[in-house]
């Protein structure tokens, strides 16, 4: 048995220094809820050769409430995803999880809209924008920062058809943050059999004990 009795016998892999170099910088920039599970994914995309899970930069503040979206996660998601065309539901699902963040959350999002099998890109930023502000002309302008092609800091211009389309489909959803008046019910049966989660309002009017339910 070779013992090792010194420093200078440790090999170190010329690449682990920057390795670790860039998962720390990753992490800090990032600040996922679940650091354990986000850094398994991350060493999974870098591994494999695909964009992994790292914001551009800190966001401010850190988060509302552990694993909820921020626009800097959505921001990753667009980048890892594209602007434009399709997804399938696994891989959103997959995308979302390795970013620590909120099954349920993307649960009702995809309910909104009854997405099934596969996912409009540029609608989903929309109804998630749309989950992060609380009027349609801040959740527009989010959605513009969100899918300009012009760099940071910029006008935010997109495409005329695609703002008119967003904003078309914007209207007619409620896809604002959930309201205190609201519940979230999970695992309702569904027909097909499929176990998908439903929000109900309680309607106004309804004394206090009940919403307290």
């Amino acid at each position: 048995m070779n013992w090792i009795y010194s420093t200078p016998q440790i090999f170190i892999p010329p690449k682990l220094p920057d390795i670790l170099k860039q998962y720390i910088k990753a992490a800090i920039r990032t600040q996922p809820h679940d650091l354990l599970s986000w850094s398994a994914y991350y060493f999974k995309c870098v591994h494999a050769g695909m964009i992994p899970p790292v914001k551009k930069h800190l966001e401010f503040p850190i988060f509302a409430n552990p694993g909820s979206l921020t626009p800097g996660f959505l921001h990753v998601l667009i980048h890892q995803l594209g602007r434009e065309g399709y997804v399938r539901t696994s891989v959103l699902y997959e995308k979302w999880l390795g970013l620590t963040l909120n099954k349920c959350e993307l649960d009702r999002m995809l309910l909104l809209h009854h997405y099934r099998g596969k996912v409009d890109i540029m609608e989903f930023v929309a109804i998630a924008a749309g989950h992060l502000c609380k009027t349609l002309s801040a959740t527009m302008t989010l959605v513009c920062e969100l899918l300009t092609s012009e760099p940071e800091g910029g006008s935010a211009k997109i495409p005329l058809p695609w703002f008119i389309h967003l904003y078309r489909l914007l209207a007619e959803l409620d896809c604002g943050p959930a309201r205190q008046d609201e519940i979230v019910v999970q695992d309702i049966i569904l027909p097909f059999g499929e176990r998908e989660s439903k929000l109900w309002s309680i309607p106004e009017g309804v004394s206090p004990a009940i919403k307290d339910f």
